[in-house]
């Protein structure tokens, strides 16, 4: 069943999914060479897979060394988590400077 438009709610909803339906799965990814090829995400993702083991390594590290209880398994959670934050943000900068559209 459909929901009638007497909202502005409603209109902004479907004013908002009539835009995105209008671009194409290929208009959003076609310019970023890594979203472009499957080999390039797998490497990609593997790099950050590495570095978030290295991080969670060397925060955990300092953290057994401060003798805090379970402070390998806190912080492998707190370094694997920032290391994944930084790329985030640093891969959706790289990702918006493609996407023009």
């Amino acid at each position: 069943m459909e929901q009638p438009l007497d909202s502005d709610w409603y209109r902004a909803c479907a004013d908002r999914q009539n835009t995105y339906d209008n671009v194409s799965t290929n208009q959003r990814m076609e310019n970023n060479p890594v979203e472009n090829n499957f080999i390039t995400r797998f490497i990609l993702g593997f790099a950050v897979i590495i570095a978030m083991m290295i991080g969670g390594r060397a925060v955990g590290g300092v953290l057994i060394s401060a003798d805090i209880p379970y402070g390998d398994w806190i912080g492998v959670a707190i370094g694997a988590i920032a290391v994944f934050g930084v790329f985030a943000v640093l891969y959706q900068r790289y990702d918006e400077s493609y996407n023009t559209t």
